[in-house]
């Protein structure tokens, strides 16, 4: 290339060799070739690694000129995009993930996503989004994750998820939903998470959770449910792979056995922050397997009506990570449940005294009153008795409240 027939030298005039500039061209051709990684240009506004394409915070309206067409990766979060239009992002074939979240988007039209085949992870969460089409993810075969959540929705279009059967895990937390159609997840067959905390569920569809073969988490929490349904036959159908089931902030009063009659694995379970006031014996029958359990902040009815839950409670090995309190009556409100049931002789035949309530924030040292000598407290943090007090060198007077004489301005003891 150096050394050119004048026939062709000629046709640079001021030197007799080729240009250097021509020769860089055809080594990056070659490389361009070889590797076409090597050969892609980074837009101006974003940073460029090994084909992931980070635009953020840059004030975009559309995805910027420049972007490889063999992106595997695409980040356009903190920008002000507000629609996307019709094969928006036409030709991005390789593209695996891609995240829109923290925009302006209101709309989405149909086929936005429309040849992404090989989408596993789509980002849609804090924007404006107040419905999307039935045939919005349609294109999306081989999609995992999907975040809708901090937007406006009020409805789901029942077929908005039909195709997803890859789906794994699906965030539609902190929108305005107030139901689910029926079948509304039917095709999701893979999905193991599901989010719809902080909505406005009042009622759960009949059916609404068919099809959801996998999952394992489900999430209600802080919603405005008076009750729960799972399946309008909960004979014919039995949900075995959840293990667990947030509750936690709704408007629950009542809870009814064939409820968890159709979930027999069940580990999680959190009712913290409802309106219970007393379970019926048979639900805390179906709570064989559970390890954790949330029951505070609760209406609990400190009469014999709470003596099938103390029972419970007595006996359940798992643990729970906040303090359950009488609500009422008066004389009881604050106390314990199992420190109230003993100590007021509440239900017949309860032998079982409460056990010193030991938490995370308790100190596991405790010292004599009068030689000031320190003993080691060793407990199981999981459940609240004491497994094993180990002291020596003082006599046996160590200041450890006894039950149930914990609340002496309210419960009389003689020693």
């Amino acid at each position: 290339l150096l050394n050119l027939p004048p026939q062709i030298s000629s046709k640079w005039p001021l030197v007799g060799r080729a240009p250097t500039a021509l020769c860089l061209c055809v080594i990056s051709m070659l490389l361009c070739l070889q590797s076409p990684a090597s050969c892609t240009t980074c837009p101006q506004k974003c940073r460029c690694e090994d084909q992931q394409f980070y635009c953020d915070t840059q004030g975009l309206e559309a995805p910027p000129d420049g972007v490889d067409r063999g992106a595997l990766g695409l980040s356009l979060r903190h920008n002000s995009i507000a629609e996307l239009s019709p094969d928006q992002f036409y030709g991005f074939s390789q593209l695996t993930w891609l995240h829109l979240d923290h925009n302006q988007i209101t709309t989405v039209q149909e086929d936005a996503f429309q040849g992404l085949y090989k989408l596993k992870d789509l980002n849609l969460s804090s924007n404006r989004i107040t419905t999307l089409p039935n045939t919005t993810f349609i294109h999306l075969i081989n999609l995992q994750i999907l975040d809708l959540s901090f937007n406006l929705m009020t409805a789901l279009e029942p077929e908005l998820f039909h195709g997803l059967r890859k789906l794994q895990i699906l965030h539609l937390r902190s929108n305005s939903l107030r139901t689910t159609p029926v079948r509304a997840f039917w095709d999701c067959r893979s999905l193991e998470y599901l989010g719809l905390s902080n909505n406005r569920l009042r009622s759960l569809a009949r059916n609404g959770f068919a099809g959801l073969v996998k999952l394992r988490e489900l999430h209600l929490e802080h919603n405005q449910l008076t009750k729960i349904n799972l399946a309008h036959f909960p004979r014919l159908w039995t949900w075995t792979t959840l293990e667990k089931l947030d509750l936690t902030g709704n408007e629950i009063r009542v809870l009814t056995p064939d409820v968890f009659e159709t979930l027999p694995n069940l580990k999680i379970l959190l009712l913290d922050n409802n309106k219970l006031g007393s379970l019926d014996p048979l639900v805390m029958d179906m709570w064989r397997f559970l390890g954790t359990v949330g029951l505070s902040s609760n209406l609990w009815e400190c009469t014999k009506r709470i003596c099938s839950l103390a029972t419970w409670l007595s006996t359940f090995k798992g643990r729970w990570e906040h303090s359950i309190l009488c609500h009422t009556p008066e004389y009881a409100q604050g106390e314990e449940i199992l420190d109230a049931v003993y100590g007021f002789q509440l239900c017949p035949n309860f032998t079982v005294p409460p056990p010193v309530v030991l938490t995370t924030n308790t100190l596991s040292m405790a010292t004599d009153a009068s030689t000031g000598t320190t003993a080691e407290v060793t407990s199981s943090l999981s459940r609240w008795a004491v497994t094993n007090i180990n002291y020596t060198g003082f006599k046996s007077n160590l200041k450890l409240p006894p039950s149930p004489c914990l609340h002496t301005k309210k419960i009389k003891c003689t020693r």
